[in-house]
């Protein structure tokens, strides 16, 4: 069972800010300040959430063949056989089914190899060890990263060897392999347990040993992991996939390409699939008929929400920005009480991480609909000065060794997310997995056949009329820069 342990913190916060406490909320740049403004939010909207909603951080009951148990003894019962389920092995050992897995994947050199396997050291430790974040959850033990910080002079060589110990004998320490699950609610009926989701809190031992070795194996995850693949990788980022996506849709639109994309959804991170939340999308003219699909998919048109960004047809893509206005006014809204006691450097804080930054990852990907981020920066400038505008705006963006405040200006960073975008075409790495489709959508213009080097060209002449809205503001943007050419008498430029 889950209990809630915020009400008492919550309240008193609440009395604070209802009060109009004397205490005076001048805020640093720093990092720890931004964390406890983020934090400081998180419990005012919980506390909103419990006096809307009640206690939703304890079952009460649940739903069973549907009969609804309340004992506790029984809900435990339930929980305990629905996670041991969940989370069993579907792992048949058989070797053939291993060896068949493994065919065709990437190896590594054996001086890599050895590498890894080298035995761990000290230093790792201890680096691994700093970089962990306090104030985390503890697992079973109750140790928490900041009593191996306190006591590491003491006890560092000791975990060492322990660990050497277990690693030689093939079986990790208890306390690495046990963890405590607690339950978060999601959205639905509580009395469903796949509604609540699963969080496993490890131990720090267990956590320190995973750091160390993860820290080995970024360095030769790029020669594992295929190049779809964004996440953790290095040089790698996650907008890639979103970029070769959109992307993608693109160029079947233009080319009159025949493309269908299937989206698998895992249930409650196992590796199975929920075929329920799974989608298919098809773009193009099919004239021989669709092609079938398992599990009862069906294909759908239009576009899809893929990692927070709908994708597809301009339609969809306007659904993005749907409440945007509304979403930052709320989030701002939340500290209109505390504005009076606040900094101005404060405020700017308030509005650059907790606002603003909302923005951001669908702003990368797509373009926002005209006048979009000049309303929502109107409301940005209107909470900073609390209704009374003392300078010129354009020196509230300046930073503050030149006299400004630093106030994030939205039309500049979406700007510098277009820039970073053909810095990364025309300089990324090699194996980028969207550029060829982005090359393909480039080639279109006026029928030129060029794709990076039209960056070369006087793009002001070019017709870009024919392409998506996102590329075309890619030139836009590199307009404003005054360019000049070197002198070159090669003409390896035209080729490329």
């Amino acid at each position: 069972m889950i209990r809630s342990n915020r009400r008492a913190t919550v309240a008193q916060i609440a009395e604070e800010v209802n009060a109009g406490s004397d205490r005076k909320y001048t805020l640093n740049i720093t990092r720890d300040i931004v964390r406890s403004l983020k934090a400081l939010e998180i419990e005012i909207v919980e506390l909103q959430r419990l006096e809307a909603t009640g206690d939703r951080g304890h079952i009460e009951a649940l739903k069973k063949s549907g009969d609804l148990l309340s004992e506790p003894t029984e809900i435990r019962k339930q929980t305990v056989s629905f996670y041991s389920k969940l989370y069993s092995s579907e792992w048949s050992g058989a070797q053939v089914v291993e060896d068949s897995f493994l065919v065709g994947l990437p190896k590594l050199s054996e001086r890599a190899a050895r590498e890894l396997d080298r035995e761990l050291s000290l230093e790792e430790l201890h680096e691994a060890l700093q970089r962990m974040e306090n104030g985390r959850a503890s697992g079973i033990d109750g140790l928490l990263a900041e009593f191996y910080k306190a006591f590491w002079a003491v006890i560092g060589q000791d975990v060492l060897h322990v660990l050497w110990d277990n690693i030689r004998r093939g079986e990790l320490p208890l306390s690495c392999r046990r963890a405590v699950l607690t339950l978060l609610p999601k959205k639905g009926d509580l009395t469903h347990l796949k509604n609540w989701r699963p969080v496993s809190l490890l131990c720090t031992d267990c956590k320190l040993l995973s750091k160390a070795l993860a820290s080995r194996l970024t360095k030769v995850m790029e020669r594992l992991i295929h190049q779809d693949q964004m996440y953790c990788v290095p040089d790698r980022s996650i907008f890639d996939n979103v970029y070769l996506i959109r992307d993608i849709l693109d160029v079947s639109r233009l080319l009159g390409l025949k493309t269908g994309l299937i989206f698998l959804d895992q249930i409650l991170s196992s590796a199975k699939v929920n075929w329920t939340k799974s989608e298919a999308i098809l773009v193009g003219e099919w004239g021989g008929g669709q092609p079938s699909l398992p599990g009862g998919l069906a294909w759908k048109r239009g576009g899809f929400k893929y990692l927070g960004v709908y994708l597809g047809t301009n339609e969809f893509l306007n659904k993005n920005w749907e409440g945007s206005v509304e979403y930052v006014k709320g989030r701002l809204s939340r500290w209109k009480r505390l504005v009076p006691k606040m900094s101005y450097r404060g405020r700017t804080l308030v509005i650059n991480n907790l606002a603003a930054s909302s923005l951001w990852h669908k702003l990368a990907c797509v373009d926002p609909p005209p006048n979009l981020l000049a309303n929502i920066q109107a409301q940005l400038v209107d909470f900073f000065w609390d209704g009374l505008h003392w300078i010129p705006q354009s020196v509230l963006h300046l930073p503050k060794e030149e006299g400004g405040q630093g106030l994030v200006q939205l039309s500049s960073r979406a700007a510098a997310f277009r820039l970073q975008f053909i810095q990364r075409l025309l300089t990324g790495p090699r194996d980028l997995v969207w550029r060829a489709a982005a090359s393909g959508i480039l080639c279109t213009v006026k029928g030129l056949g060029l794709d990076r080097a039209l960056f070369l060209m006087d793009t002001k002449m070019l017709d870009i009329s024919g392409l998506p809205m996102f590329y075309r503001g890619l030139f836009k943007i590199w307009n404003v820069f005054k360019k000049q050419n070197k002198g070159c008498r090669s003409v390896h430029w035209l080729l490329d």
